[in-house]
């Protein structure tokens, strides 16, 4: 089952695109430069690329995951911290994907992708205030969180 999630992660992460306010910039030269004014490293998809070398998978059960008050309360304090991080590059916030396949674990209620310029910038973001901030926002609304980190081999 391990395996299953980390599979999915990956097509996830090879999928995901930056969010409006973090898209990256194209000179006249053709040049992309991040919105701290770096080169992004990419890897390309067919659904455009997905910026930063480092992949941090998360999957979230809430406790009530039918309370909508819940919900929202979640993904607001989720989206503020998100939109005010300095070192997330992407992010793909998602819910399950309902399928009949017996590989498929739909049991999570959000799973979120985040990508990073490298394992350092992902080392500075785990303490970084807005980050932390978040998870005590947020803590009290979930009973599981699974974190799957990769670093792109390409």
């Amino acid at each position: 089952m391990k395996y299953i999630f980390l599979s999915l992660s990956l097509l996830i992460l090879f999928s995901c695109k930056s969010p409006e306010e973090k898209q990256p910039v194209t000179s006249d030269t053709g040049t992309v430069t991040l919105r701290n004014g770096e080169s992004p490293e990419t890897v390309e998809s067919d659904n455009g690329p997905c910026y930063g070398s480092f992949a941090h998978n998360v999957y979230i059960w809430l406790k009530q995951p039918d309370n909508e008050e819940d919900r929202e309360a979640f993904l607001a304090s989720l989206y503020k911290f998100l939109d005010a991080s300095e070192y997330v590059v992407s992010s793909h916030v998602g819910a399950p994907a309902l399928s009949d396949r017996d590989v498929v674990d739909d049991s999570f209620t959000f799973s979120i992708v985040l990508t990073f310029k490298n394992k350092e910038e992902q080392d500075l973001y785990q303490v970084e205030p807005v980050h932390v901030q978040f998870v005590e926002e947020s803590s009290h609304l979930w009973n599981k969180v699974v974190v799957y980190d990769s670093e792109n081999l390409r």
